[in-house]
């Protein structure tokens, strides 16, 4: 049996994996999935972006896609940890458009806010 984390092999009397910590039951091994070697995890995690940077910048700026950016970046590792690269493509892919769509949002808004500021400040020194 493998550990669903952390992917360490593990005895099938264990309850916890000795690496991670995590708890050990209802595993990919145990479900007749394949476990990812670590060599594939690591070249998947080189290749998939997560997108974590833009999507806390996008939460700083635009909340609500900012929120959904960043679960969609957590969920890359998940799935990469699980073998499911297209999932983690998938992800990562909606974590850019979310955190990109929020940016340009707050940059609109911002924008916005700057020419109204403007408008009033000459409208008032005429």
């Amino acid at each position: 049996m493998y550990c669903v984390n952390c992917g360490k092999e593990l005895d099938d009397e264990m309850k916890f994996c000795t690496d991670c910590g995590s708890a050990v039951g209802g595993g990919f091994q145990q479900q007749g999935h394949n476990i990812p070697s670590m060599e594939e995890r690591m070249h998947a995690k080189a290749t998939i972006e997560n997108h974590l940077v833009i999507s806390i910048l996008a939460i700083l700026f635009f909340l609500p896609l900012g929120i959904a950016a960043i679960i969609q970046s957590m969920k890359v590792d998940q799935f990469i940890m699980m073998g499911e690269y297209e999932l983690a493509r998938n992800s990562s892919d909606s974590a850019r458009k979310l955190a990109l769509i929020g940016l340009g949002i707050s940059a609109g808004i911002i924008i916005l806010a700057i020419v109204f500021v403007m408008a009033v400040l000459f409208r008032d020194n005429k």
